[in-house]
């Protein structure tokens, strides 16, 4: 029987997952491959080759496993094969990266790199800044789409969209006015409109403050009487007359002086 971890007819090869030179004779011809440990768990080779004074070569590394002696984690591993116990594991982005190209996550602690699709974090799990909606599932990232004067930045919330709106400025991308404001183009927040109830068909105004009176009143808050009409009350103004038949009674009317 062959002995010194040697196999052959002769006694002449190294064992499966051995390399050396037989021919001596000694007890340390053929040594353990180590991928690159030899202890069991962290030998990711079955063989290797002796190449020539001290270069041992391991030539069938387990998929995940690169390097001459299988000591470095191929690209979409991650861990540290040199490690007693540790080994290469596949880098989770959650299908967020394009798993062919080099370098797209981080082969020592795992960390995606390469996120596309507008993703983004370690494991490219959620949007980036600036966009929502679903990256792991639905894969439906899409722009916030923020008015720049009526938000605070153009970052919104991940789930719903919602942009962080300026004061009195609402909707989703906070690109209006609340009812009863104006000035959503100043970039400071909506300001209050000051219509004049009285005289305004409504609390609400044009982007420059003007309001929209009834008729007869007049004026950017609609606080006076347009000019043919007078006597600004709670009901508006009263038409002024333009014939002597609007200032008589009835019972005048049609009669000749």
């Amino acid at each position: 029987d062959c002995t010194h971890n040697t196999t052959g007819p002769h006694c002449d090869q190294c064992l499966h997952g051995y390399y050396g030179n037989p021919s001596e004779g000694t007890p340390e011809d053929c040594q353990r491959c180590a991928c690159p440990l030899t202890v069991a768990t962290n030998n990711f080779s079955p063989t290797c080759l002796l190449e020539g004074p001290g270069q041992v070569t391991c030539d069938r590394c387990q998929q995940g496993y690169t390097g001459t002696k299988c000591e470095r984690c191929a690209n979409g591993y991650h861990g540290d094969p040199t490690v007693a116990g540790q080994e290469c594991v596949v880098c989770e982005c959650n299908g967020n990266v394009d798993p062919w190209e080099p370098g797209h996550c981080d082969t020592s602690s795992g960390m995606c790199l390469k996120c596309h699709s507008h993703t983004s974090g370690d494991q490219c799990e959620r949007c980036e800044d600036g966009y929502y909606g679903d990256a792991i599932t639905a894969k439906n990232c899409q722009a916030c789409g923020c008015h720049d004067k009526g938000s605070y930045s153009g970052v919104c919330d991940l789930l719903t969209g919602q942009c962080t709106c300026k004061p009195n400025v609402v909707g989703e991308k906070c690109d209006q006015c609340q009812v009863g404001f104006h000035g959503l183009l100043s970039g400071q927040g909506c300001r209050e409109c000051d219509c004049i109830q009285s005289g305004s068909v409504s609390v609400a105004c044009e982007e420059d403050g003007r309001c929209q009176c009834i008729p007869g009143v007049a004026g950017d808050k609609c606080d006076r009487c347009h000019h043919s009409y007078f006597n600004y009350q709670g009901s508006g103004c009263t038409r002024k007359a333009t014939n002597i038949t609007q200032t008589l009674p009835d019972m005048y009317i049609g009669v000749s002086f």
